[in-house]
């Protein structure tokens, strides 16, 4: 009976030297000491950056909320200090899946967007905003430019226009020009006579396109070639930059077979070049023979004359 009265005695006493840690997390520091204290706990500070609570309030405490202990336990508590400042990483060349989990272990909140890069490979890092290495609060937000390769713009269409104003249209689209002439009959000089690469075909910028403008025709003075043979004509117009054709004339003076006769358009005369040249060489007329037949009548035999002896037999 005495050890029962004892042990009802002591249950009381050991269950009043034990107390709940109270839930301070997001009270104010003096407001979170102040509980602590009512509960007979002895409350020791600490501060910590902390980029979601803001400077000030409890984060937590150590042994945490709802944790028994003894009467005058010290209990740590953990006061957010606000956002800690840290140099930013260099995520420069990584790929922005990479880039934004290092950022996010940092503490940081990145956002990605993209932008054309000539130098850096599509889908990698090509800076930060704010930059590497500057000093930031943690949990700010980060802006990551991810590249989404070289710009690319479209070819506009410069068929038929002067050449000045083509190669305006085409730099002002950030292109480069290539300028080729030809000499053609039409359209007037100066003018695009065709593009390559073709009207709304994609390049990039600084792309290169080819524009071929008209030229006016060289005129060429057609050279004489009445008095050489078909073939000297022939290469005469040949080397000056002209083309032959050949036709028959009929001469009756043997010296002037196989010999031009006669050219068109005349010597002297302005051609462009590759120009035809009519020359006509000389050719015998074509004689036809005749065969004539003579025919010989023989007359009939007379009757003898009286007298004359008769014809032996």
């Amino acid at each position: 009976i005495v050890a029962a009265v004892v042990l009802l005695f002591l249950l009381p006493s050991s269950k009043a030297g034990r107390v709940t840690v109270p839930d301070v997390t997001g009270e104010t520091q003096s407001v979170a000491v102040a509980s602590l204290k009512r509960e007979g706990l002895e409350p020791v500070s600490s501060l910590t950056a902390n980029a979601r609570v803001p400077s000030g309030l409890v984060i937590g405490t150590t042994p945490p909320r709802g944790t028994v202990v003894k009467k005058g336990s010290r209990v740590s508590v953990v006061v957010s200090s606000g956002p800690g400042i840290v140099a930013l990483p260099n995520v420069y060349d990584k790929r922005s899946d990479e880039a934004t989990k290092i950022l996010r272990e940092k503490g940081f909140q990145p956002t990605v967007q993209s932008q054309s890069s000539d130098r850096v490979t599509k889908g990698l890092v090509i800076s930060t905003n704010p930059t590497a290495d500057t000093e930031v609060q943690v949990g700010g937000p980060v802006t990551v430019f991810v590249s989404s390769g070289p710009q690319e713009v479209s070819v506009p269409e410069v068929t038929g226009e002067q050449q000045a104003v083509a190669t305006a249209t085409l730099a002002a689209a950030g292109l480069k020009v290539t300028v080729v002439k030809r000499e053609v009959a039409e359209p007037p000089a100066g003018t695009v006579i065709s593009q390559s690469p073709g009207a709304g075909s994609q390049l990039k910028v600084g792309g290169k396109v080819t524009i071929v403008v008209a030229q006016a025709l060289k005129l060429l003075a057609a050279p004489s070639v009445v008095g050489q043979s078909e073939a000297q004509a022939a290469a005469t117009l040949t080397g000056a930059g002209f083309a032959s054709h050949t036709v028959s004339r009929t001469v009756t003076d043997p010296s002037k077979v196989g010999i031009v006769v006669q050219q068109s358009p005349e010597a002297g005369h302005k051609l462009a070049k590759g120009a035809v040249v009519t020359i006509a060489v000389g050719a015998l007329a074509q004689q036809t023979t005749s065969t004539s037949t003579t025919t010989t009548t023989t007359p009939p035999a007379s009757a003898p004359a009286a007298g004359a002896p008769p014809a032996s037999g």
